[in-house]
């Protein structure tokens, strides 16, 4: 007869266990596995949350269901920053799912969260993102300034946010385009208004709107043209 000899593991009262088992038969030997009352099952996630990119100021929760062997413990991570229930997120655990809620978000609050749930057999961890897209804002504003009449007028301001970001330009608020004598210029991160040759009709508040999914802000610049 041919005979093989396995080793099978498990957990008993929180000690790793090896317990011989011989099979064998006429023709082919094999592995049976049996597993003792006590035994202690390492969690495992059965569901675990998406990335996510938000808005700020919106309330998200993040859902980790898993299976395993209670009791469990559970923490939550934000980077390797371990995290506690209070004024800006909570944490709850009820039977085999576990909740991290994050209360009106703000774009500091981007980055890497993970999930960690142990038990007396083991531990698992989950890994997620989230994004708080930037609401479009002025770096560098507009300043009030004066020029000579037929000299070149050039207003220009940059800012930071997540794109796209829209430009608005207008003139004692009405809106300006391109033109023969008005440039405008635009970047990812910065705008310019160019008036090639100003006259006294140019003399006027000028303003810069921009604005993105996040929100917007506008800047002002009281434009003094001097007559000859």
């Amino acid at each position: 007869l041919n005979a093989c000899l396995a080793w099978n593991f498990f957990i008993y009262s929180s000690f790793l266990v090896l317990v011989p088992f011989y099979s064998s038969s006429r023709s082919t030997s094999h592995l049976g596995f049996f597993f003792p009352l006590g035994y202690l099952e390492p969690p495992s996630f059965e569901q675990t949350p998406d990335s996510v990119e938000v808005l700020p100021g919106v309330s998200l929760t993040f859902t980790s269901v898993f299976r395993g062997t209670p009791p469990f413990q559970v923490k939550w991570f934000k980077g390797s920053r371990e995290l506690v229930s209070g004024e800006s997120c909570t944490i709850s655990l009820e039977d085999f799912v576990t909740e991290l809620e994050l209360l009106e978000v703000e774009p500091s609050q981007s980055g890497d969260y993970s999930c960690l749930v142990t038990n007396d057999a083991g531990s698992a961890s989950c890994a997620m993102h989230l994004f708080v897209k930037e609401p479009a804002t002025f770096v560098k504003r507009l300043a009030d300034f004066s020029v000579e009449s037929g000299s070149p007028i050039v207003l220009e301001a940059t800012y930071s946010g997540t794109p796209p970001i829209s430009v608005s330009w207008m003139k004692n608020e009405f809106p300006l385009s391109q033109s023969q004598n008005c440039s405008i210029i635009m970047t990812e991160k910065s705008t310019i208004l160019e008036i090639l040759e100003s006259t006294i009709e140019d003399y006027a508040q000028y303003s810069c709107l921009i604005e993105n999914e996040a929100g917007q802000d506008i800047c002002e610049a009281l434009v003094s043209v001097l007559g000859v």
